[in-house]
Formats: structure tokens, C-alpha cells, sequence
């Protein structure tokens, strides 16, 4: 079921993290977080297809090497988790009760590019005097610059917005300047989209 998804606002539109989907021959489908102008997306109808695919698996009869039909999944897995929608060529969907809905149309005008540092593992930073703790996660770079070490090497820093988790600070949201961890901090870009959505999408999240 469609939950949460992260926003961002600007000039009064809300940009949505979403996955651009993509399918071609010797490969097949896959998913990319920004838009690939040489490619074009994929079709709705091949996502269903590996859904219907899911409906039944194959296993092994015991003690033998005989397949045989298993039992339904309950838990279908769509493109884009649950919290993410997927861009195909018919348009922006979301995954609802384990099938595609249709939530609104694409257009290139409404993207928004952005850069996102990955930090895949706790992290501390010191902040006003205080610990701050940082998640693993992707955060927005708000801003990069470089300090000088007293050797005169120039090593690089980004500013990124955390949430607290010192007990000590009523702030709920803060900037922090985080050093740069060469080979274990990576940057990601992202096609954030503004996404208008259609009456007949918001009324069956309850939202309309």
C-alpha cells in the first residue's frame, strides 16, 4: 500500500523521489533515479507482467528433482518498493493492493535534479559542541566546500540536513557539515518530479 514519500518544496511544487523505469533487450528491466534521454521508458504492461509472473512459483518436490507448482505469494514486490512511483511510458503509477494504479502523467518540465551523498553506516558529527548521530541514508547535499588540512591539502566537505537524535537539543532538523569519506561515501543523483495527480489516484489513497 502506497505510504509516506519524501517531499521537497519549491516555487509551491512538491517534488517526489520516484524510479524511471527502463526495459531493453539483454537486460531487461531496470530501474534508474534519474531520466535516461536515450532510452525510452518501458511500458506499464511489462511491470504487470512480472507481477502476474509472481502469482505462481516453482519448487522443488521434497527428497526429489522434480519441480513442481508452489503456493500463490501474498506479498507482491513492485518497482519502486512500496513508497517510491515508477515512470513508464503511459505515465506515473503507484503500486496500490499489488497492482499498478495510474496517478498522474509525466512531464519533463515538472523534474528536478538534485545530488544526495550516500552514507551507508553511522556516522557522528560534532554540532554546536554536541554528538549529533547520522543514520545511514541518502541526504540531500545542500552545499559543498573544502577545509585546509595543516599540510595545505584541500579535503572536501558537504553540508547536508539531519534529524536529531541528541535528547539534549529540542531541534528537531539540523545542518551539519559532514567530511568527505573517499570509498565509502558515495553521491547519487536523482530526477526528483512534480506529479499531478489524477482525482480518481487521490480518492483511493483517501486523500481526495
Amino acid at each position: 500500500m502506497w505510504k509516506g514519500i519524501e517531499l521537497m518544496n519549491k516555487d509551491n511544487l512538491e517534488f517526489e523521489e520516484v524510479r524511471y523505469i527502463y526495459n531493453i533487450p539483454d537486460i531487461g528491466i531496470f530501474e534508474s533515479t534519474t531520466v535516461i534521454d536515450e532510452l525510452e521508458f518501458a511500458s506499464v504492461k511489462d511491470l504487470e507482467k512480472e507481477i502476474e509472473e509472481q502469482a505462481i512459483f516453482l519448487r522443488f518436490i521434497p527428497n526429489t528433482s522434480q519441480l513442481e507448482e508452489g503456493s500463490p505469494l501474498t506479498d507482491y514486490k513492485g518497482r519502486g518498493g512500496d513508497d517510491k512511483f515508477v515512470v513508464c511510458k503511459e505515465g506515473v503509477f503507484g503500486f496500490y493492493n499489488d497492482k499498478y494504479e495510474y496517478a498522474g502523467g509525466f512531464s519533463r518540465n515538472n523534474l528536478q535534479r538534485v545530488r544526495k551523498l550516500h552514507i551507508p553506516n553511522h556516522n557522528f558529527v560534532n554540532y554546536d559542541s554536541d554528538i549529533q548521530l547520522i543514520m545511514p541514508g541518502h541526504y540531500e547535499i545542500l552545499n559543498t566546500g573544502y577545509i585546509v588540512l595543516e599540510n595545505g591539502v584541500k579535503h572536501k566537505i558537504f553540508e547536508i540536513e539531519i534529524d536529531v537524535y541528541n535528547i539534549y537539543t529540542s531541534e528537531q532538523k539540523i545542518k551539519v557539515k559532514v567530511p568527505d569519506n573517499p570509498g565509502v561515501f558515495s553521491i547519487d543523483e536523482y530526477d526528483l518530479l512534480a506529479i499531478d495527480f489524477t482525482k480518481e489516484y487521490l480518492k483511493l489513497l483517501g486523500l481526495f
